[in-house]
C-alpha cells in the first residue's frame, strides 16, 4: 500500500526534470530546470521515518520542510505549504501501526540520445552510489576537468554492485534542449573495481563520444549560465559486446538493456567565465 507522506501539489509550470539522483543510500537529489536555470529539490530520509525536502530553486532562494508519515508523530498530517487550503489527509490506519518507510528505486533519468535512443530506467534495477572527490560542496565542477584547464577526466567512485556483477559501465552525459550530449564512454570496468583515478585511460574500454573519438571530451559550453551534468555508472551482469568504431552511448545504452543490475548517476554542474562561453 502506497502512503504518500506528503501531498501533491501543483506542478512547477515550464519546469523540466533533468536528473533524479541518489548522493547516498537514504536521499535523494532531484534536478530540473526552467527557463534555462537550474533548481534542486533534496531529500533524505531519517531514521524515525521522517522526510526532510530542501528546495533550492532557480533563483538560489532555500527553504527546508520536514514531513512526517501518516499515523506517526504529531497529526500525522506532515508539513503543509502556506496557501495549500485543501482538506488534510486522511487519519493513519485503524490499527495505528505505523506505515513502512518509503522506499527509494533506480536513479536513471529519462532522456533520449543523439541517435533517439531511450535511456528510461530498466525494470527492477537496484541504485548505486556515485561519488567524485572533484565535485566540490556546492556540487559544482573544477576548472581543470573542462576545456578551459587541463581537461582532465573526473576521478569517480561507486559502491559496489549487487551479486552477480560482472562489470561496470560509465557515461558522461548533458541533457540538451535538442538531444542528450555524451562526453565520455567506459565499459568493460571488471567487477573488482569501484573507481576511476583522475584522467583514467587504463581501466576498461573507452567508447565514442559525439565527436567520435574514443577519449574524454571535457565540457566547453558555447552559451551562458550554468550548466548541468550528469556521470551514470551501470553495474552488469555481463560485459556488452561493442564493436570498437560504434562504441557510442547510443550502442551502448542498447546493449545493457537486459543486463543491468544496477545502476547510479552523479550530477554537478559547471558554469564557464563570460569570455570563455562565446
Amino acid at each position: 500500500r502506497a502512503e504518500p507522506a506528503r501531498p501533491s501539489l501543483e506542478p512547477l509550470r515550464g519546469a523540466t526534470i533533468v536528473c533524479y539522483a541518489s548522493p547516498t543510500p537514504t536521499s535523494r537529489r532531484l534536478t530540473y530546470e526552467v527557463g534555462g536555470r537550474t533548481g534542486f529539490i533534496d531529500y533524505k530520509l531519517n531514521g524515525d521515518g521522517t522526510l526532510v525536502f530542501d528546495y533550492t530553486d532557480p533563483s538560489g532562494k532555500k527553504t527546508t520542510e520536514t514531513y512526517t508519515p501518516r499515523g506517526r508523530g504529531q497529526g500525522g498530517q506532515g508539513a503543509r505549504r502556506p496557501g495549500d487550503d485543501r482538506p488534510p489527509p486522511p487519519p493513519g490506519r485503524a490499527d495505528d501501526r505505523p506505515p513502512p518507510p518509503p522506499q527509494f528505486g533506480s536513479s536513471r533519468p529519462a532522456g533520449r540520445d543523439r541517435n533517439g535512443a531511450s535511456s528510461t530506467r530498466v525494470s527492477g534495477t537496484e541504485a548505486l552510489t556515485v561519488t567524485s572527490p572533484a565535485i566540490g560542496a556546492d556540487g559544482s565542477l573544477p576548472v581543470e576537468y573542462t576545456c578551459d584547464g587541463a581537461g582532465a577526466s573526473p576521478p569517480l567512485e561507486w559502491q559496489a554492485g549487487p551479486p552477480g556483477t560482472k562489470s561496470y559501465a560509465v557515461t558522461l552525459w548533458h541533457e540538451a534542449p535538442d538531444r542528450v550530449k555524451s562526453y565520455w564512454v567506459v565499459y568493460g570496468i571488471p567487477s573488482n573495481s569501484t573507481q576511476l583515478g583522475k584522467n583514467s585511460t587504463n581501466v576498461g574500454t573507452t567508447g565514442l563520444n559525439d565527436k567520435n573519438r574514443a577519449e574524454y571530451d571535457p565540457m566547453c559550453s558555447k552559451g551562458p549560465g550554468v550548466k548541468t551534468y550528469h556521470v551514470t555508472v551501470y553495474a552488469l551482469s555481463e560485459v556488452p559486446k561493442l564493436r570498437a568504431n560504434a562504441a557510442t552511448r547510443a550502442a551502448l545504452l542498447e546493449a545493457i538493456k537486459e543486463i543491468t543490475l544496477a545502476e547510479g548517476t552523479l550530477t554537478y554542474t559547471y558554469e564557464r567565465s563570460a569570455s570563455n562561453a562565446k
